[in-house]
């Protein structure tokens, strides 16, 4: 009864399935799914370019996810307490970075953009589209919020430069060509970050959380008018510096032919290896190249995996946009395992042509 006398009753909820998609004059790109069916709210906000931003600006990489890590810490007008108050009372999950003991997030955080995200229900979302405007335009900077930032941000940083599954991939897309947008990584160096000051993680700021720089994305079941009223005062003007997006230097495909091994000792009881190749599929193509992938996963499960016990996670991955377009088959394994992994990745992809999917495979 309390949060009805705090925000009134439920917004207008939208009649029948509509998208949006509309620009504001700062640059900012809103889209917006409205559904009766969802009672659900969820705003998502892409940030374009983190590895780009990070060079033009000066920054060591992994300063995006510093700052990232900044933004639940609190605002300018609320402290961290203050902040998560304000997010209990409108029954908000905020995310603002990877989680850093789960792996199977990852694939949400690359070099090519970071995101942060805000849940609530329907009720609550116009004054949560209110906070979630404040939390990017206005973070707290001061030394507390970043140094606990920093902290985090730089043991995650080790933990990748020990961790074969990043090293490998690394390696895997510096192996592809020269300036590859995923070869940079996300976290790190952990001494560099120690070193931010506040005025960079500011500076960066101010280019990095730019509108022209943001995707703001709605889900929810309100009346998209009501949600772009909202997302014009809580994310209109123009707040930061508009500066041209980054151009990095382009990327240069090596020149690879036959079987090319690059590989580097960590001095661990897991190894990871990756299998792969470099892509270039019609438009037309890509779809079934997406079905042949996802057949391909589950049979590197099913056989090295199940079967034949060598892996502690495996899989197969595309990546489709350019630059850079690849395939790849990826699997945790013991060092003693690697020859085999290897032979048995291949023969499994052979096997795709040897013996194509059924039907009812693809079907499902």
């Amino acid at each position: 009864a309390g949060r009805d006398v705090a925000y009134g009753n439920a917004p207008p909820s939208v009649r029948g399935t509509e998208i949006r998609r509309v620009a504001l004059d700062n640059g900012l790109t809103l889209v917006v799914q409205a559904s009766p069916d969802s009672r659900t709210f969820a705003a998502h906000v892409l940030l374009r370019d983190r590895g780009a931003w990070e060079e033009r600006t000066g920054v060591p990489a992994g300063t995006a996810d510093v700052l990232h890590r900044m933004l639940e810490r609190g605002t300018a007008r609320l402290d961290r307490n203050e902040l998560r108050g304000r997010l209990a009372e409108l029954g908000a999950s905020l995310k603002v970075t990877d989680t850093d003991w789960i792996p199977y997030d990852d694939y949400y955080y690359t070099a090519e953009f970071s995101y942060v995200r805000l849940e609530t229900i329907d009720l609550f979302g116009l004054p949560a589209l209110e906070l979630l405007g404040e939390i990017l335009r206005t973070p707290r900077f001061d030394d507390e919020t970043l140094q606990g930032a920093v902290a985090a941000a730089a043991t995650r940083a080790e933990k990748d430069a020990e961790s074969p599954r990043f090293t490998a991939e690394r390696l895997f897309y510096a192996t592809l060509g020269e300036n590859h947008p995923l070869a940079r990584g996300v976290h790190g160096p952990a001494a560099a970050l120690r070193s931010l000051s506040l005025d960079q993680v500011r500076s960066h700021h101010a280019a990095y959380v730019s509108p022209a720089n943001l995707i703001l994305s709605v889900s929810s079941s309100l009346d998209p008018d009501e949600i772009e009223r909202a997302v014009r005062v809580a994310f209109g003007g123009l707040w930061t510096p508009c500066e041209e997006p980054p151009r990095r230097a382009g990327f240069q495909p090596a020149a690879l032919s036959g079987r090319a091994e690059v590989s580097q000792e960590l001095g661990r009881e897991q190894s990871w290896v990756t299998v792969g190749a470099p892509l270039s599929v019609p438009t037309a193509d890509e779809a079934a190249l997406r079905l042949a992938t996802a057949i391909l996963s589950e049979r590197l499960a099913d056989r090295l995996r199940e079967r034949e016990g060598l892996a502690y996670s495996i899989g197969a991955a595309l990546r489709l946009d350019a630059p850079g377009a690849s395939v790849r088959m990826v699997a945790g394994t013991r060092p003693e395992n690697v020859a085999r992994m290897e032979a048995g990745m291949l023969e499994v992809a052979a096997g795709l042509s040897e013996e194509p999917p059924t039907a009812e495979q693809l079907e499902g």
